[in-house]
């Protein structure tokens, strides 16, 4: 059983915010950099010019809040949304993209079997509770650039939203 590093919350750890999204991508970055070693690259954001075949971007955000239960504190349920994007590239014709499509849902899985394993699912105390909620896929042939009749490679990247709930 993998369990997240508690070091996961950088220089900003014990600092009170209004919103747990920022721990709540640095704790889903933790977890893939476990989840994913190299030669997968795992990206806080979009990846930059280093390509490897396989590569897992812990991407934008989107929170909702709502009213919590009547307290001196005034505290608020909020609602995290964190896109985490699976890429993956397998050089050759279209016969690879099967092999592509597979490996991009078997680390999708990955992460939905990771954050449904206890205590994973708080992500280290980043929040209440973290799921995989929703995936979409997307399949593409690569090409030369400048040449788009020579394919070099196909491609599977999976967008991944994964929800969480913390009171803040």
């Amino acid at each position: 059983r993998l369990l997240l590093p508690r070091a996961v919350f950088g220089r900003y750890a014990g600092v009170r915010v209004s919103t747990s999204a920022p721990a709540v991508k640095a704790a889903l970055v933790a977890a893939c950099e476990v989840l994913f070693p190299a030669p997968a690259l795992v990206s806080y954001g979009r990846p930059g010019t280093y390509q490897p075949d396989e590569i897992v971007a812990v991407m934008g955000q989107r929170t909702v809040n709502t009213r919590g239960a009547m307290s001196p504190a005034r505290q608020r349920e909020e609602t995290v949304e964190t896109v985490v994007v699976f890429s993956v590239y397998r050089p050759g014709d279209q016969s690879q993209q099967q092999d592509a499509t597979e490996r991009a849902y078997a680390m999708c899985d990955d992460l939905t079997e990771y954050l449904r394993t206890a205590p994973n699912e708080a992500l280290g105390g980043a929040c209440r509770e973290a799921r995989v909620t929703s995936h979409e896929l997307v399949e593409s042939a690569v090409t030369v650039p400048g040449d788009p009749s020579r394919v070099t490679g196909r491609t599977a990247e999976i967008e991944a939203v994964v929800t969480s709930t913390a009171r803040v």
